[in-house]
């Protein structure tokens, strides 16, 4: 697969060098336009993208076209992952374990948080 027209290199050097929590670039090449979202934390990430995917609603963008930040689709499942070898490994201690809900989602949010402050800043 070759290189998008406007990476989100771009947008992390804009953020980086105008010290900027979130930036959402667009651009036109002349046959389409190209957009790209940068965020510092997972939050940023998403909230960048919540405000491309307003501007893409107010152009009319086709529903596949969304802007969806590829590193918080790579945090949550490698957290997801990470918080089921946990359930796994407490349920094979013993035939009298039990895992609540409540803890498997504790699990999961605590492995997010963990595979976020992996990220660089």
């Amino acid at each position: 697969m070759s290189e998008p027209l406007l990476p989100i290199a771009a947008a992390q050097y804009v953020a980086k060098k105008y010290h900027l929590a979130q930036v959402i670039l667009f651009g036109w090449d002349g046959k389409m336009t190209h957009v790209v979202t940068y965020g510092k934390t997972l939050e940023d990430c998403e909230q960048a993208a919540a405000g491309a995917n307003s501007i893409q609603d107010k152009w009319n963008w086709p529903e596949g076209l969304r802007a969806v930040p590829d590193r918080i689709g790579q945090i949550k499942v490698d957290a997801a992952a990470k918080a089921l070898r946990k359930v796994a490994d407490a349920l094979m201690a013993g035939p009298h374990v039990t895992i609540t809900h409540r803890e498997v989602a504790e699990l999961l949010r605590g492995c997010a948080l963990e595979e976020e402050s992996k990220l660089p800043a």
